[in-house]
């Protein structure tokens, strides 16, 4: 285990003793651990040891294979105002050594996303290698909540526009998602999740969703190259669902404090019911994301979305059996930008704030029973607010309120909503 990691080490020796000339360092350049691990022993014992030797002392204990050690010593170096990278960097390799490989991705990640000169390559390099030879246990995450809460102008419950009106509800939700390495870069994702809303006047609302994707990640070009391809079903009730095959694409990197990325995505749907005849077709979208920190306790995202939904033409018979079909060729442009920040109130209170605004247009709108089109234009405005207690044991209580406010060139689209809630949601 000790060869891999000898260059490395060597060149952490070089930068520590810099400008120095002692006898600890001569040993360690020549190669004499021991006899340079008993002297940094010797010069520690008496308690006159810098901080350069005890960086040393470390380096000497990690070249005779006392990782835990060397570790320790390190460990005490670390500084939470001011973090030697090179410190990091060095415990880093030493958890790798010790094939703690999820402890040593983290510590390299760090240290790529300080932009120190010397050592942030070294570190991409270091993640490169991790992420292509570690396996990682394959995790099994998930989570159930429970809300109860009030809205108002509830929307197409019983295909009619309830405007004004005021409903009680409650909700339950449960997800669970699965991953695992199959083979290098490559990994499985499994997901599924099911949703349900009861109203206390109207039907009940179901959403059923699960999708399995194949995920692959790649290093380059200073950053993150990751690709997806996966099946996703969806059941709405009444036995209308939709089946989507999807494919995305995208490249991310740390720039000036914050993570950039851009990502291509496209999505097939078809529907074999006419409830969700609608949204069948291609549907492409391209994605700019930010998000990064501002200080130690807010978080920031902002997402801005463009897409087209290109729909399979409807055949629609005439009024008689001598009247040709009509094809109303379908399409959709829609636009949305999506920002929000998170901030800790306390460590055990987070505050959410989430907004959406977005725009999407149709050509040849299918409207009522009469298939009247028309073109359709949709403005949407929407606002959130969530605070979330957490209660230990991966258990949180949270209130939150959002508001909409829907523009359609269509009045049935045309409408308000506001959503008042509180839930008790467990992770496991």
């Amino acid at each position: 285990m000790l060869r891999p990691y000898l260059v490395v080490i060597s060149l952490l020796m070089s930068v520590s003793v810099l400008g120095a000339d002692t006898e600890g360092v001569r040993l360690l350049k020549s190669g004499q651990f021991i006899a340079a691990r008993d002297f940094y022993q010797e010069v520690y014992d008496v308690g006159g040891s810098s901080e350069e030797d005890q960086f040393n002392y470390a380096m000497s204990l990690y070249q005779t294979q006392a990782y835990e050690e060397a570790k320790t010593r390190l460990v005490a170096l670390i500084e939470p105002e001011n973090n030697s990278v090179r410190v990091l960097f060095a415990l880093a390799v030493i958890e790798q050594t010790l094939e703690n490989y999820e402890a040593a991705l983290d510590l390299f990640s760090t240290v790529y996303e300080s932009g120190d000169a010397e050592f942030a390559s070294l570190a991409l390099v270091k993640i490169g290698e991790l992420e292509e030879n570690f396996a990682p246990v394959s995790p099994l995450f998930g989570f159930i909540s429970v809300a109860a809460g009030r809205s108002d102008d509830v929307e197409y419950l019983d295909s009619t526009q309830l405007s004004g009106v005021r409903d009680d509800f409650h909700e339950m939700t449960a997800a669970v998602s699965w991953e695992g390495r199959i083979a290098k870069k490559h990994s499985l994702l499994i997901e599924a999740m099911a949703y349900k809303r009861s109203y206390a006047t109207e039907k009940n609302q179901d959403f059923a969703v699960y999708s399995i994707a194949l995920d692959h990640q790649h290093l380059s070009f200073g950053g993150d190259i990751a690709w997806q391809l996966g099946h996703e079903k969806s059941y709405a009730g009444s036995q209308q669902y939709l089946s989507t095959d999807f494919f995305s694409v995208g490249f991310s990197r740390d720039f000036l404090g914050a993570r950039l990325g851009v990502a291509v995505e496209k999505k097939i749907h078809d529907s074999p019911t006419i409830d969700y005849a609608y949204a069948e077709g291609v549907d492409r979208l391209y994605k700019i994301s930010c998000q990064g920190r501002l200080g130690e306790l807010m978080h920031y995202y902002m997402t801005y979305t463009y897409g087209e939904l290109d729909r399979t033409p409807w055949q629609i018979l005439g009024d008689s059996v001598t009247a040709p079909p009509t094809t109303l060729d379908q399409s959709s442009i829609r636009t949305n930008l999506s920002v929000g920040l998170s901030y800790d109130l306390t460590a055990a209170i987070t505050v959410f704030v989430d907004a959406d605004v977005g725009e999407r247009t149709y050509d040849n709108f299918l409207s009522g029973d009469d298939v009247a089109t028309y073109d359709k234009h949709d403005k949407n405005a929407d606002v959130s607010l969530t605070v979330v207690r957490n209660w230990g044991q991966a258990m949180d209580v949270y209130v939150s309120y959002s508001y909409g406010k829907k523009d359609s060139t269509i009045d049935v689209y045309d409408y308000n909503v506001s959503v008042v809630k509180m839930g008790l949601s467990k992770q496991f």
